[in-house]
């Protein structure tokens, strides 16, 4: 048989070698091997069938390598009545590589021959074996055509293909069975795990991954696999040994020995870890940095079950490796609380490093009220960096720290800025219950004019803030809305008569706005419409805290600014407040001159806060209905020598009124144009289809009308997509 199928094999190369879309040629290859890859291809592909064949347990196991999904369901049902007995057959289909095999050294062979002959010895089996019928045919044709030993070769070649290929369908139908057997598979997975092919390792392992292992003995071989050369294989061990936790203890070492500190190795390290902490806390003693830095990283997971590695992890904050102090650091934070490690913490404070600090300081504030007395004794007598560090706690934990105060009252004349600094923020974030405070924090705001301790002042709601803020803003005049005094005014908007509205009026009647004309630098303009009515609406609030606002407006000083054309030498330009200041004299005369009183915004005129609301819900239509003429004033006759834009106007008033005048107005100035740049013409239908959304849809056809024949696209437009928007935002 063997000599036969030899000869056969033999003298079909050279044949084979030279076929090219059906031609022969005499061509010489040379082939290393010849004899051993024959021996083999015909063993397995030539030979006659035997008596296993006809097993019933072997046709199944054949026939999950069937191309008919019926015949693989059928079979694998089978096999599954069979029960795990079946087990070890299906692993060594996983194992078996020999068709594999076969065609890898099939393909060898045909690498070695010229391009154009192997794509044509490569398509002509893929042809044969074609579920195209006309391919198929044609392909068929070709091979009868061919001689009788380039036949069989080219057969033999087909056949080990179709073998391989189904050698692929059997192993996954096998894997695929395999699962169903659940956790009864994994002992005969491990043992296949000592193969040397790393295609059937990679596969055991993906199908270990799915399985609960409960066996130790697993783990040995497993901590093998944490050598190999593949990371993709290592990280499938990884994964299958953090879902063994307390079984895998022995892989701890081997998994911190990876020195490949990815996100898979930490969780599994923290599974395993979790019922073996002292393993872990043996290892913060390593020499190796990056082993202290995971094991600190792991422990912190664990969380406060890891209160055992406390002591050891309170070592490493004196480490001299930043990355280490940080790592120990933020794995104390997550594991708990421990009375005995404050002093230990609190030393830490002198730490330069960022993140260490900020972990620092959170351990303390979840300490509380125990480390207070701690960390008012390094207040005393800590560096300046400790005593920063101290305050910026005390701060954090708020209110929790008020008998704090005494001590950070005192720390408020400390010779380091810095140190005075966080003080001052940290009174502000405790709250002041001290009547000394304010008033030590005002003295010192009168010597240094520091925001903070302005911000402070109003966050602990020491009303004398107000009349400091009201006097800053108006002693010197700001271009737009100083929004840093603004913003600590509100903070009083809910303990006095000084609302929402009123602190908007007084700190808009402080300000000036220099406007340009198009790009900035081009010389520009002095506005004061905002001031004047804020001024305006301040006159028609008659209450006493107006009338103070009205005496700082009397008292505001006209300024001197800066000019320029932004290409020429630029020039000062004096603001003149003199009209501002008139109206406030006027107003002050017709209430009989009440004089400034600034206990006013101290002593509340809760009395007075109904009357007040009222007059300032009258004011804000008043207000309302001033900007609304002004923007229709601005739309009808845009001041061009200003920079004005008509669309502007016009932008403001659809979003903010929507009126049948500004839609009517719209309409007006539609039909002065002729014909419409197309630019215009789209602004003006959005424009309008704005506006109507705040009209009847009849009153939008009705004024639309008159524009119905000049531009009919544009009132169909309208008219439609006003209606579509007003149904969408009601479904909406």
């Amino acid at each position: 048989m063997h000599s036969t199928n030899t000869d056969i094999y033999f003298g079909s190369f050279r044949v084979l070698f030279a076929f090219h879309s059906g031609k022969i040629e005499n061509v010489e290859i040379s082939v290393q091997n010849e004899m051993e890859v024959s021996m083999g291809l015909f063993d397995k592909l030539l030979g006659t069938k035997t008596k296993v064949d006809e097993d019933p347990l072997v046709k199944a196991l054949r026939s999950l390598g069937s191309t008919d999904e019926k015949i693989r369901q059928n079979a694998s049902k089978e096999l599954l009545n069979t029960g795990p007995a079946i087990i070890p057959y299906l692993v060594a289909i996983i194992e078996n590589k020999q068709a594999e095999n076969e065609w890898s050294e099939a393909e060898k062979i045909l690498e070695s021959l010229d391009c154009n002959v192997r794509r044509g010895v490569i398509d002509l089996i893929e042809d044969l074996n074609s579920t195209n019928e006309v391919r198929m045919k044609a392909a068929n044709k070709k091979f009868r055509s061919l001689p009788s030993d380039s036949k069989i070769l080219i057969q033999s070649l087909s056949d080990i293909r179709n073998a391989r290929d189904i050698a692929r369908i059997q192993c996954k139908s096998a894997e695929k069975l395999l699962m169903s057997f659940g956790n009864v598979t994994a002992p005969y997975l491990i043992k296949a795990l000592t193969t040397t092919d790393r295609i059937i390792k990679d596969k055991v392992l993906s199908m270990l991954e799915t399985v609960e292992l409960n066996d130790s003995g697993a783990v040995p071989v497993l901590i093998s696999i944490l050598a190999d050369k593949s990371s993709d294989t290592r990280l499938k061990a990884v994964r299958i040994l953090g879902k063994m936790k307390g079984l895998a203890k022995k892989a701890i070492n081997p998994l911190l020995n990876l020195h490949d500190y990815s996100h898979e190795v930490q969780t599994a390290l923290v599974n395993i870890g979790s019922s073996n902490i002292s393993a872990l806390v043996q290892r913060l003693a390593d020499k190796d940095d990056g082993v202290k830095i995971i094991v600190a990283e792991v422990l912190g997971c664990i969380g406060p079950n890891a209160n055992m590695a406390l002591t050891d992890l309170y070592v490493l904050l004196k480490s001299d490796n930043q990355k280490v102090r940080t790592s120990a650091a933020k794995a104390i934070l997550h594991i708990g609380r421990d009375p005995n490690g404050i002093p230990i913490i609190i030393e830490s404070l002198a730490d330069g490093n960022g993140d260490v600090q900020m972990y620092i300081r959170e351990i303390l504030v979840l300490y509380g009220e125990p480390a207070i007395p701690h960390l008012v004794k390094k207040l005393q007598s800590g560096s300046p960096v400790e005593k920063t560090n101290v305050a910026r706690v005390l701060g954090l934990m708020k209110s929790a720290a008020s008998e704090a105060l005494q001590d950070l009252e005192r720390a408020l004349d400390d010779e380091d800025i810095n140190v005075r600094h966080e003080v001052i923020i940290a009174i502000g974030s405790i709250g002041c219950i001290s009547a000394s405070i304010p008033l030590k924090l005002i003295d010192m705001w009168k010597q240094s004019g520091e925001n903070v301790i302005l911000e402070t002042l109003c966050k602990i709601k020491e009303p004398k803030a107000i009349d400091i803020l009201l006097r800053a803003a108006f002693s010197s005049p700001h271009d737009g809305t100083p929004d840093n005094i603004k913003k600590c005014l509100m903070l009083f908007s809910d303990t006095s008569i000084l609302n929402d509205k009123i602190i908007s009026w007084a700190v808009d009647a402080s300000t000036y706005q220099h406007k340009y004309r198009g790009y900035k630098y081009d010389e520009g303009y002095i506005l004061l419409d905002l001031s004047n009515n804020a001024i305006l609406s301040l006159c028609n609030i008659r209450t006493p805290i107006t009338s103070n606002i009205l005496h700082m407006v009397a008292e505001k000083k006209d300024i001197s600014i800066t000019m320029s054309t932004g290409c020429s030498a630029g020039w000062t330009n004096t603001v003149s407040f003199q009209n501002q200041r008139d109206m406030a004299f006027k107003e002050l005369a017709a209430r009989g001159n009440p004089i400034y009183d600034p206990s006013l915004f101290v002593n509340n005129l809760k009395s007075r806060l109904v009357d007040t609301n009222q007059q300032i819900e009258i004011e804000a239509r008043n207000e309302k209905e001033r900007r609304y003429k002004k923007l229709l004033d601005g739309a009808k006759n845009p001041n061009s020598a200003l920079g004005e834009d008509k669309w502007k106007f016009y932008d403001v008033l659809v979003k903010e009124f929507k009126t049948k005048e500004v839609f009517q107005l719209l309409i007006h100035d539609l039909s002065k144009y002729k014909t419409i740049p197309l630019g215009d013409l789209n602004k003006f239908e959005w424009l309008l289809i704005q506006s109507a959304l705040g009209l009847q849809d009849q009153e939008v056809v009705n004024m639309l009308y008159p524009i119905r024949e000049a531009w009919p696209n544009l009132y169909a437009s309208v008219n439609n997509r006003s209606v579509a928007m007003k149904k969408a935002n009601s479904n909406g």
